[in-house]
């Protein structure tokens, strides 16, 4: 299938690495002009220089509204345009209800959700000029499923499937689409690390790490982790002229093993 990407312009936040690497990746791979930022700098020019040369980075903190504002002027005077933005950037944040401070909370929330309102509206008129502006929002499992010790990121993860409804109703008489991806354990560079800690504290090997994770939070023996190129493709699709008509969807990219009832 043709995405219809060759030339577009795509800003994918929070793009240095892990899901964000990979969708920047696919991105490129279907023809796209792309993007990415992030608070490092250096990460961010690393990225790039594996990217390839269609890639460029801009260093911008998502939460800082002044940074958000100089990264679309950046875009818009480097390619003229904007097509596609992809609201990848995330803090992993948690602990016990009892025990996280109120910087905690805010610092989760400031950079998921209210970064993605920072791009998506300075964004707006860029992609309502577009014809075709597409928002793909990252959000994640526990935006479904309670897993404990996370809730900082949960809620953050959860704002943003509501913020998707909204900016799709927003925007859907300007042809400009709004989508939320969940993905489901998908081994990306963070949670690699997780896994690789797990398995060094329990004295087994990866693999075996892989499968007790997934057990503990009852998602079966069948269950397996997806790959950061499968939730890309699927970002891929929903930033593409064939999906014109897909908009205001929370879309869970899991293999099935999210289950209906979450597991305390």
């Amino acid at each position: 299938m043709d995405f219809g990407l060759n030339g577009r312009v795509a800003v994918v936040t929070g793009g240095s690495r892990g899901l964000g690497y990979a969708i920047a990746r696919r991105l490129l791979d279907e023809g796209a002009r792309v993007v990415i930022c992030g608070r490092d700098g250096d990460a961010c020019r690393r990225a790039v220089e594996s990217l390839g040369p269609d890639a460029h980075a801009e260093t911008a903190d998502v939460s800082v509204e002044s940074d958000v504002a100089a990264l679309v002027a950046a875009v818009l005077d480097r390619h003229g345009g904007l097509d596609v933005l992809v609201n990848n950037a995330g803090r992993f944040g948690g602990g016990p209800l009892d025990a996280t401070p109120d910087e905690a909370w805010r610092a989760g929330f400031d950079v998921k959700a209210l970064g993605a309102v920072h791009t998506s509206t300075y964004a707006r008129a860029a992609l309502i000029a577009s014809g075709q502006g597409r928002i793909v929002n990252i959000s994640g499992v526990t935006s479904e499923l309670v897993v404990p010790g996370v809730a900082v990121t949960a809620l953050a993860n959860s704002a943003m499937t509501t913020l998707t409804a909204y900016l799709a109703q927003d925007l859907r008489a300007y042809g400009v689409t709004a989508n939320c991806v969940v993905p489901g354990y998908t081994l990306s560079e963070v949670w690699q690390e997780r896994v690789d800690a797990y398995a060094a504290d329990h004295g087994i090997d990866a693999a075996a790490a892989r499968s007790a994770i997934l057990a503990e939070r009852g998602m079966g023996a069948d269950a397996r982790w997806g790959t950061p190129d499968e939730l890309a493709a699927v970002v891929a699709f929903l930033a593409s002229a064939p999906a014109s008509y897909v908009s205001g969807a929370t879309l869970r990219v899991d293999g099935a093993q999210l289950p209906v009832v979450s597991h305390p």
